[in-house]
């Protein structure tokens, strides 16, 4: 166990080796969607929590976990329009609590609360987590590692692409759906 005085020197070692990292991240996330000092809109209990998070997780290079986040945020959105819509979007509260991230993803695109790109860009989400969330034998297509050795990265940085992705399908879906709403 390392003494109380040492932790602040193991945070403050990893802050600055990764500090220019985190700092491009923080950049990449103030580009694509600007300061999030502005009017937010956030559709369900807990989607605002899922997408503060995800963003550190980006930021913070923790990167699986931003995917999930990403896929937790975009579900709970839908799920919570759909659910708002009540019988004008023919579901009920029955099938909203039984229905797949899948099953939300081509209600919402069929009744028109998101667009058919936004559809697609949720099922890319929804592709990517499943990559890490399901174990799949080693030589499995869908393990990973078959990812790996057909585009030559490290899992590091195919997470990491895979965050960047999410990250913006999360980002552009919550922008425009708030500027439909304003």
């Amino acid at each position: 166990m390392l003494p109380p005085h040492k932790f602040g020197q193991w945070l403050i070692a990893e802050d600055s080796a990764r500090m220019r990292s985190r700092v491009q991240r923080l950049k990449f996330l103030v580009n694509e969607y600007g300061s999030t000092n502005g009017l937010q809109l956030f559709h369900g209990v807990l989607t605002h929590r899922f997408f503060e998070e995800a963003r550190w997780c980006f930021v913070n290079g923790q990167f699986i976990a931003c995917v999930l986040l990403c896929q937790c945020f975009l579900e709970g959105t839908l799920r919570s329009l759909l659910g708002a819509g009540g019988k004008n979007y023919g579901v009920s509260d029955r099938w909203l609590e039984h229905a797949g991230f899948c099953d939300l993803i081509e209600k919402a695109k069929d009744c028109g609360i998101i667009t058919s790109r936004q559809a697609k860009d949720c099922h890319a989400v929804r592709q990517m987590r499943v990559e890490y969330v399901h174990a799949r034998p080693t030589f499995s297509r869908k393990h990973i590692a078959y990812r790996m050795i057909r585009e030559g990265k490290s899992a590091i940085r195919l997470s990491e692409r895979d965050a960047r992705q999410a990250t913006k399908v999360m980002l552009r879906i919550n922008q425009e759906l708030r500027e439909r709403v304003l």
